[in-house]
């Protein structure tokens, strides 16, 4: 473990030990988390398979995060019908394989959690989180030329989780269970075929509260929530690939997206998005240095997505799956359909804002959408 992990657990169990003995005789949702994880990164770049200036794989990395967070206590319906989740702020430190031509990354997130499964004194849990990495060596034609994984020093991180925990004393809860990890940077910079990783892991979580929280199971289960109808304006600006000069020229995407969505059930929903807007990457055409985009009605774009929406209380994640019907680039079906994956917070249960990515192919990142809207 090397000497920045020791600082941050250090600076971390300071702050602990001061809410502690803040609330020693009190009852708070609050608690700290330490996770380690040894995995396998996924082959999915020729970087990683091996083309480096070592000639190995990257093929094994450590890693091991640092949270404090809050536990939901049930004072609101949303966290009765969701078993009583859990969010906060985490950061994440990892060595990979090769750290000479990739870096030591890091990275700060916000996650959100909860049991799909929950016992008196064990659990059955899912995770997602998403957060900004850093610390990275990216790809320098001259300096670092083999690393086609990152092209840039700031990329995004999402971490899905899923989990087992067992409650073995009044605070203390030990856990265990799989993650998946993904670094890229939405194409903002070019090289950008990101890099993957799978592992199992381990962790301790000490809550400072002594309480067995339960949920109340009188909690009505009919879906109330009216259909939305929201109306959302995006922005995206992404590197221009094949110039001769690498992240040379940037082209933006401007977006208009009216959203039907009705409830599934308390906690899911779906429905159907109209987008249009302009995509200036679409039809263009470079020469060496030089982009010509193409004229205004050859840039327009008209999408129609299938959503899928995970709520809990004014967070959501949402899921949506569509084509462009209006000019599309290529005749080839996966290149034609587009995929989004995003965080909203909806403000006052009205003002919405939110930021997701948009990839074709299940894999290319195509833009960073950063979006702002209004339920109507």
């Amino acid at each position: 473990m090397s000497i920045r992990y020791i600082l941050a657990l250090i600076v971390l169990l300071s702050d602990l030990t001061n809410i502690v003995a803040k609330n020693k005789d009190k009852s708070t949702n609050i608690f700290f988390n330490t996770n380690i994880s040894s995995g396998e990164v996924l082959m999915t770049n020729d970087f990683v398979k091996g083309v480096n200036k070592t000639g190995i794989p990257v093929n094994g990395y450590t890693a091991i995060d640092v949270r404090l967070g809050l536990q939901t206590l049930g004072k609101e319906e949303w966290q009765q019908r969701l078993n009583l989740p859990y969010f906060g702020i985490g950061m994440y430190m990892s060595k990979l394989r090769n750290n000479e031509e990739i870096g030591y990354p890091d990275a700060i997130y916000f996650m959100f959690g909860g049991p799909f499964i929950k016992r008196e004194n064990y659990t059955f849990n899912y995770e997602f989180s998403g957060g900004i990495s850093f610390n990275w060596k990216p790809y320098n034609k001259n300096t670092n030329p083999y690393n086609v994984a990152i092209g840039s020093n700031s990329n995004c991180y999402i971490d899905l989780r899923l989990s087992y925990s067992q409650r073995i004393s009044e605070t203390v809860v030990l856990s265990g269970g799989i993650r998946f990890t993904h670094f890229s940077n939405g194409a903002t910079a070019y090289p950008n075929k990101g890099i993957n990783a799978f592992s199992p892991f381990i962790g301790v979580k000490h809550r400072l509260t002594n309480r067995l929280l339960k949920r109340n199971r009188s909690v009505k289960r009919y879906i109330k929530d009216k259909p939305e109808f929201n109306v959302l304006f995006s922005y995206g600006r992404k590197s221009v690939k094949d110039t001769e000069t690498v992240n040379s020229q940037y082209v933006s995407l401007y977006n208009i997206s009216v959203e039907y969505i009705r409830a599934a059930t308390y906690s899911f929903k779906y429905g159907i998005i109209a987008d249009i807007g302009i995509d200036q990457n679409k039809n263009l055409t470079v020469k060496r240095d030089d982009i010509y985009t193409a004229n205004f009605d050859k840039q327009m774009l008209l999408t129609l997505s299938a959503a899928v929406q995970f709520r809990a209380g004014n967070l959501a994640v949402q899921i949506e799956l569509g084509t462009d019907i209006l000019q599309p680039e290529s005749n080839n079906i996966l290149n034609r359909i587009h995929q989004k994956l995003g965080l909203r917070y909806y403000i006052n249960n009205k003002a919405i804002i939110g930021v997701r990515i948009k990839a074709k192919q299940f894999s290319v990142a195509n833009y960073i959408e950063w979006s702002i809207g209004y339920r109507i």
